[in-house]
């Protein structure tokens, strides 16, 4: 956090190291102990039970891979010069991923056509595979996005302003990978984590200082657009101020040149992403607030979220990175994505990490809170517990084979539920920030400099 003026205390660690407590509570060994429920939840009940009912639906299935839609339209790009917004590419998509082309007269077939919908330049990224086999590609990514994933957690402690120790972080690490939702990102290879770990390599940079390649990790971290808008809105807030602008042109020039380059591979690429966009809006699932509230209120409630989010976004553009308000608003932008972006898989809950982050940072302010403001405070946590709860409620019934299809899905409603009150209390953190005058104080009330 900020450092304190002369002759103020530093303020006490705000949470104790992994090296002090009972053996019982050591977070390394906690953190082993969720990671095997939770594989061998997963991966012996769960998996082999949705297998079960694609099977008894009747549905086909390819290699079932979010990654294998992007690596056939930039080989198809690549290799033979082929258009892989076109249709043609999409079916050639489907074939890999479904086994099948999909057939839009049959009620029964997917309705997620597996379009190519990602900007051109995500191509580049993939460049270097092409020419391999997609079984090969897949232990790549498999390793290559869960290395990154582990690099990416291990920054935001201290982005957050966490003294923690290494132990500490490595803990973090681990059960950050045994949530269902990570799993789900790595089995399925969604390009969600990669923009994970850009995003949090730029706000790492940002932090450090290193302000120009801050903006050009972030410009890296656009091949999700829908993912980076509001921590992009933020960051460019942040970069009016004339000693940041360099963090404003770098991102400019990183995105331009991309913008660039994959036009000269195929130019007019961003009319057709934006017909891939538009088709895609019509079978693709809504947000988690629409799946919860009817049209009207949904509509109501990301509007009210996106509006609050973005005056506290522009009111902490003043901070500086080392600052709660900064560090909070960052958290903000990010969770009130997961609720107001297509669903697309939990593995976007990933993004919940900073706020998770920011609220043990900023916990002393709750620690005379009225009730209300203590539950919702606190809430997120219980709601983070109950996939494991559901998990060992699921492998005891399993093995006493009294399960059920509701019972299965358990895990998954928890998981689903945690983006809403997530997004509550950090919002609730981002108003007790606001009440306490102009941005610019550490997290203990010190002036950051």
């Amino acid at each position: 956090m900020g450092r304190p003026q002369k002759g103020k205390e530093m303020p006490p660690k705000l949470l104790p190291d992994s090296s002090s407590g009972s053996f019982w509570l050591d977070p390394l060994l906690v953190s082993s102990v969720l990671m095997v429920v939770m594989l061998y939840c997963n991966l012996s009940i769960l998996v082999p039970f949705e297998r079960a009912e694609e099977g008894k639906s009747g549905s086909s299935r390819g290699n079932f891979s979010d990654l294998y839609p992007r690596w056939m339209g930039a080989r198809e790009l690549l290799l033979y010069g082929h258009d892989p917004y076109s249709l043609e590419v999409t079916r050639e998509i489907q074939l890999g991923y479904y086994g099948r082309a999909l057939d839009p007269t049959h009620a029964a077939d997917p309705k997620d056509e597996q379009r190519f919908v990602y900007p051109l330049y995500v191509v580049f990224f993939l460049a270097p595979f092409v020419h391999l086999p997609f079984e090969v590609v897949r232990r790549i990514f498999t390793l290559l996005l869960a290395g990154l994933v582990a690099w990416a957690v291990f920054l935001w402690p201290s982005i957050t302003g966490l003294q923690w120790k290494a132990s500490t972080k490595v803990a973090t690490v681990l059960v950050v990978f045994s949530t269902l939702q990570v799993m789900q990102g790595v089995a399925r290879l969604q390009l969600s984590l990669l923009v994970f770990a850009l995003l949090s390599s730029a706000i790492s940079a940002v932090a450090r200082g290193r302000l120009c390649l801050g903006g050009f990790m972030l410009a890296l971290a656009t091949i999700k657009p829908q993912l980076v808008l509001l921590p992009v809105t933020f960051l460019l807030f942040w970069s009016i101020a004339r000693r940041r602008r360099i963090f404003l042109w770098s991102f400019a020039a990183g995105l331009a040149a991309l913008v660039v380059a994959a036009d000269l591979v195929q130019h007019g690429w961003i009319v057709r992403f934006w017909q891939a966009v538009k088709a895609y809006r019509k079978y693709a699932a809504g947000s988690p607030l629409e799946f919860v509230f009817p049209p009207a209120a949904a509509w109501t409630l990301t509007l009210f979220t996106v509006a609050f989010a973005v005056a506290h976004l522009w009111r902490a553009g003043k901070a500086e990175s080392d600052c709660a308000d900064f560090q909070v608003a960052l958290a903000l932008a990010m969770a009130v994505t997961t609720v107001v972006a297509p669903i697309g898989g939990g593995y976007n809950q990933l993004f919940l990490l900073p706020a998770f982050l920011g609220l043990l940072a900023n916990r002393s302010r709750f620690q005379n809170a009225r009730l209300a403001e203590a539950v919702l405070f606190w809430s997120p946590w219980i709601v983070f517990a109950l996939p494991w709860v559901a998990a060992i409620f699921v492998i005891v019934l399993h093995l006493m084979d009294r399960t059920s299809a509701t019972i299965y899905r358990l895990p998954y409603l928890f998981a689903f539920m945690l983006p809403f009150f997530v997004t509550a209390a950090i919002s609730l953190v981002g108003v007790k920030l606001w009440a306490n005058g102009p941005p610019g104080r550490d997290t203990q009330g010190l002036v950051c400099r």
